[in-house]
């Protein structure tokens, strides 16, 4: 879904045909009953425009519309967890974004979580597949358990290509822990997971967004890590593109051991992300197209995580 905000009218024929430009106006969003009946239309084909502070009553299966939430907050203190976890994507605000998202500031997240399924997707947003712009992730945790595999973010789960994250900050923590082991042909394998601040799997674009929450991944149990990543900005970047993002949270892996066979092909950690990274910054250490920064800095371009 493109983001327009005009629509054009077309008047007469011929030589007398004249087309118009007209905005198409928000639908001012003030009571909790309007943003209740918001989120069951999925905001299909509409744009919204949040005129107070909201608490979130559900998650939302699909994002179809323009949400520009004008400043305002959503509190998230209500949802700590979800009814069905889904074998794809899984989100506390939506599942999937089909459309955008901007100026919104999601607060009070206390999200704990525990899956047995394979290759899953979590974050605010659990799948990306359009635009997020101009949003923070103020505060909270989002703690995961797993046996089969899982990449998380706390703002997106997984950026689809062609999709984009922009100008977005994350404040809030990220812990993804494997707690046991599966057989994956004739061996035992530990399961995999990939954490990062703004999104866990990345193939679009994300751009001049900062971390500035503690990321952290690991397994519990096993004689091995699996696939392990941790970074500020995206989990597991694989062709995806980050660009003018910064990291200022810490970044750790969790009851790791220098003894677990294969660590240098599995384990993976970093400031930003793996795979293409361009003209981005960290508060702790240098290094190709990686500049380190002051706090001070950082404030001076992300004013609203400070």
């Amino acid at each position: 879904m493109e983001e327009s905000e005009e629509f054009e009218i077309t008047s007469g024929s011929g030589a007398w045909q004249v087309t118009f430009q007209l905005e198409q106006q928000p639908i001012e969003v003030y009571t909790d009953e309007q943003y209740l009946s918001m989120l069951r239309s999925w905001g299909t084909g509409k744009r919204y425009k949040l005129m107070n502070d909201f608490v979130h009553p559900m998650t939302v299966s699909y994002w179809e519309g323009i949400l520009d939430g004008n400043g305002h907050r959503i509190s998230m203190k209500n949802i700590t967890s979800l009814s069905s976890v889904m074998e794809s994507y899984n989100g506390l605000w939506a599942r999937e974004n089909n459309g955008t998202i901007r100026n919104v500031t999601f607060t009070d997240i206390n999200w704990t979580e525990s899956s047995s399924y394979s290759d899953q997707h979590f974050g605010l947003i659990g799948a990306n597949f359009e635009r997020i712009s101009n949003c923070v992730v103020k505060n909270g945790a989002i703690y995961l358990t797993e046996t089969g595999g899982i990449h998380v973010g706390a703002l997106v789960g997984i950026n689809s290509g062609g999709a984009n994250i922009e100008n977005c900050v994350n404040c809030a923590s990220v812990r993804a822990v494997t707690n046991s082991v599966y057989v994956q042909g004739s061996g035992t394998i530990s399961a995999s997971e990939f954490a990062g601040g703004i999104v866990g799997l990345n193939y679009g674009t994300v751009e001049a967004c900062l971390n500035k929450g503690s990321i952290s991944a690991g397994m519990s149990s096993g004689s091995s890590f699996y696939a392990t990543s941790v970074f500020g900005i995206a989990g597991q970047n694989p062709s995806g593109e980050v660009k003018g993002s910064a990291n200022a949270g810490s970044i750790s892996l969790l009851y790791y051991s220098a003894s677990y066979s294969g660590t240098e092909s599995k384990v993976f950690t970093g400031q930003i992300a793996g795979g293409t990274i361009k003209d981005c910054y960290s508060l702790y250490e240098s290094g190709s197209n990686l500049k380190q920064v002051t706090s001070q800095e950082l404030a001076q371009m992300w004013p609203q995580a400070y």
